[in-house]
């Protein structure tokens, strides 16, 4: 049986940190604005999800339990993302200086043996200084060519090679300019891991233009001192959703967000959006309607009249970053012993990790090593059990630090698995997807005889600071929702 539909001024889909930013906007400047969350998972965050873990205190049957909780995605907020850290202290308040957990990054260059924070992204072998030099350099000269970009909104406008640079690949421009293969592979290493793609499905222009929207350029999104991954936050980067949702929920009441409810269409008539939801017995209307997820979930919603076609083509075309998130659990920090013998050979790469990490659990009881598996890595392993891929894990470290460690504890997030999000860290383009369908990335819907825009389409993906990271979510919800003021 069909509810009564009711008309809203706005309504927004995602509860995710650009949805619900948007939404606290309003709450705070504009109470008067009707609106309703519409969410397709049983849960706000988006791609942050924390998961809460309990750890025995001994080895009693009746032990009390240390519950601690772990980021199973996205988590790094950098000293520079100044509208995180100011989000963050409204929503702590007082408590804002204890939320954050300052990352260590020990290399196996730093001599990290015995000290916490062991970072390692696999090679074959260690650069030589000539090697890191290229690496140097070439990171330099892509810098360079980012700043010919004049904006992340427009680049193809006064950038006399934008359309060329969209033409390649990334992998395929480094394999023309990079001499020496080690420091190919570093290059390459460095784009699967920021972005989860291969480099070589990545347009040159769009990895340019990920550069130009971080302030600072490649220097700010390395792991080191002030780079973007410097803090995560004790509660867990998914607390940020939470709190805000709260908020709403005090303000509007609880269901100011409307939970399981996935669009499944959306239709256009007498100037108004009416919104079909999977339970099909539940409709809603509204004049203007924000799409605050990637752009390629709109191949997921039926639109009648149908969408403008280049909307439909950049649905396709673009495609999510594919990454598997791993943590597993120790009793002891094996990984950290002085005396263990470090493999450099190409036997450490039998495994399915290639970026290690350890996180603090904050006890000085357990120690976990947080392993990504990204790009066709991840596709590959997305179709095999998670038994064989954990004890692909456990046999790769126990090779790899000399030890017989068995954790206590595994914990594996399919990103590519989950319905909602397709894939993580975030949507990229490939070659001469730019230049085809770039240009209405951050541009409005507007249907054939409306006199203003109808849908607008907001994400990290579309942000103008911080493209893929949690500040550019909030980024993009927050300049989306003063546009979308301006038509009420």
């Amino acid at each position: 049986k069909k509810k009564r539909m009711i008309l809203y001024d706005l309504i927004i889909v995602g509860a995710g940190i650009t949805g619900l930013s948007a939404a606290r906007y309003l709450s705070k400047h504009h109470p008067e604005i009707k609106f309703k969350i519409l969410e397709a998972r049983d849960r706000v965050g988006g791609r942050t999800l924390n998961q809460t873990v309990s750890l025995p205190l001994s080895s009693d049957k009746d032990s009390d339990y240390l519950t601690t909780i772990i980021d199973i995605g996205g988590q790094w907020i950098g000293p520079t993302q100044k509208n995180i850290h100011e989000l963050i202290q409204q929503l702590e308040g007082n408590n804002n200086s204890s939320v954050f957990i300052e990352q260590t990054w020990a290399t196996r260059k730093d001599k990290y043996a015995g000290q916490p924070g062991l970072y390692e992204a696999l090679r074959v072998k260690s650069l030589t200084m000539e090697e890191e030099q290229e690496v140097i350099e070439m990171n330099k000269r892509l810098d360079q060519m980012a700043l010919e970009i004049p904006s992340v909104q427009e680049p193809f406008k006064d950038c006399a090679m934008a359309k060329e640079w969209d033409q390649i690949s990334v992998g395929e421009y480094l394999e023309k300019n990079v001499q020496q293969k080690n420091s190919l592979q570093e290059l390459f290493l460095e784009i699967i891991t920021l972005t989860a793609c291969n480099p070589d499905r990545v347009s040159l222009l769009y990895w340019l233009i990920l550069l130009r929207s971080v302030p600072g350029g490649y220097v700010l999104l390395d792991d080191g001192l002030n780079g973007a991954q410097h803090y995560r936050l004790k509660n867990g980067a998914q607390n940020i959703s939470i709190l805000m949702a709260n908020e709403l929920k005090n303000q509007y009441g609880s269901d100011v967000i409307q939970f399981s409810q996935p669009v499944t269409s959306v239709r256009y008539h007498d100037s108004l959006l009416t919104l079909t939801t999977v339970s099909s017995c539940q409709q809603y209307a509204t004049h203007r309607l924000f799409l605050a997820m990637s752009p390629t979930l709109l191949k997921s919603i039926q639109f009648t009249p149908s969408l403008p076609l280049d909307y439909q083509k950049l649905s396709v075309t673009m495609f999510m970053g594919h990454c598997i998130k791993t943590i597993f659990i120790y009793k002891i920090p094996f990984w950290r012993r002085h005396d263990r013998q470090p493999k450099q050979v190409e036997d450490a790469l039998r495994g399915p990790v290639y970026n290690i990490y350890e996180i603090d659990l904050h006890d000085q009881m357990y120690y976990a090593l947080t392993g990504l598996i990204d790009g066709d890595l991840a596709k590959y392993w997305c179709k095999r059990s998670e038994h064989e891929l954990t004890t692909s894990i456990i046999a790769q470290y126990q090779y790899l630090y000399n030890s017989q460690e068995i954790p206590i504890k595994t914990i594996v997030q399919y990103w590519p698995n989950e319905q909602f999000s397709g894939g993580c860290y975030a949507a990229v383009f490939p070659p001469n997807g730019l230049s085809q369908y770039g240009s209405v990335l951050r541009k409005p819907i507007q249907f054939d005889g409306s006199k203003n825009p109808n849908i607008w389409i907001a994400s990290t993906e579309t942000a103008l600071e911080w493209i893929s990271y949690m500040a550019g979510a909030l980024e993009a919800g927050e300049r989306t929702i003063k546009e979308i003021i301006k038509t009420i």
